[in-house]
């Protein structure tokens, strides 16, 4: 019983060990199948891994190249940039020279102008030239008359000199009779102040001062109207003192006395007798 109990037990393990061995040859088969896509997925990671590294290689490559181009483009850039810097000073350079030029030419068309009217002016004068030789006759016909005149002006103006100096010996007598005149009001002044003081030491009365201022008066009078211009201006004072006349009268008296000399000049009628 034992030796059955045996057995079946190690038939029944043998099973299980069987069994067990199966399962460890699927899981081997299994295993393997795994390691043969592994493998699979190895080379093609592999050859993955190759290309993306000859694709890593060729883009390094454009990356140079392209690096190289960004380079030589930004060269280029900037060059370009300094061209168009130089450009933009030529081309200032060149207006402010277009600019100075405008300016010589105008100079020029202004004096072009100034040349072409001085020309026209010496073709006047050239053609006034030659109408003066065509009358030359005539200017000198002119020339003679105005000589006769500069010597008929010569002769008036020392005529005009001889009567400016026989004015001035005239003025000088006529500056003596006006001192004469100056002295005999002088004179007639202290007579009259005599008179004053003889009459007041006398005592006179009041009809023969009125007597006496009376035959002042007419003597002022009479020298007053038979008296130059010029010593009847100078009676004038004393005439309105004896008249006792007004500032205004006085003036009045001033302003009308005629520009004439002597007693004529009061009596125009006299002139005609």
């Amino acid at each position: 019983m034992d030796l059955e109990n045996k057995i079946a037990t190690l038939t029944e393990e043998n099973k299980e060990l069987a069994a067990a061995l199966e399962n460890e040859r699927t899981l081997v088969k299994i295993l393997r199948e795994k390691l043969e896509k592994s493998s699979q997925l190895h080379d093609d990671s592999k050859t993955e891994v190759n290309h993306l590294n000859s694709l890593l290689t060729e883009m390094q490559h454009d990356y140079i190249d392209m690096q190289r181009k960004f380079d030589k483009e930004k060269r280029e850039k900037d060059e370009a940039l300094l061209r168009n810097a130089h450009m933009s000073q030529s081309i200032e350079m060149s207006q402010c020279n277009v600019r100075y030029q405008e300016t010589e030419i105008t100079d020029l068309k202004a004096k072009i102008a100034e040349l072409e009217a001085l020309l026209a002016q010496h073709k006047e004068n050239q053609a006034a030239c030659m109408l003066i030789k065509e009358h030359e006759e005539t200017r000198k016909t002119e020339i003679e008359q105005l000589k006769r005149r500069i010597d008929e002006a010569t002769d008036s103006e020392n005529a005009l000199k001889k009567t400016i100096q026989d004015l001035e010996t005239e003025i000088c007598d006529k500056n003596k009779k006006i001192k004469t005149l100056d002295n005999r009001i002088s004179d007639m002044k202290k007579t009259l102040q005599r008179e004053l003081q003889q009459s007041s030491k006398s005592d006179l009365t009041s009809v023969e001062e009125q007597d006496i201022s009376r035959r002042y008066l007419k003597h002022v009078v009479l020298r007053f109207l038979t008296a130059r211009e010029l010593e009847a201006r100078q009676l004038t004072r004393a005439l309105s003192v004896l008249l006792r006349l007004s500032a205004h009268e006085e003036a009045l008296l001033r302003s009308a006395l005629p520009p004439r000399s002597g007693i004529s000049a009061w009596f125009p009628s006299l002139n005609n007798t």
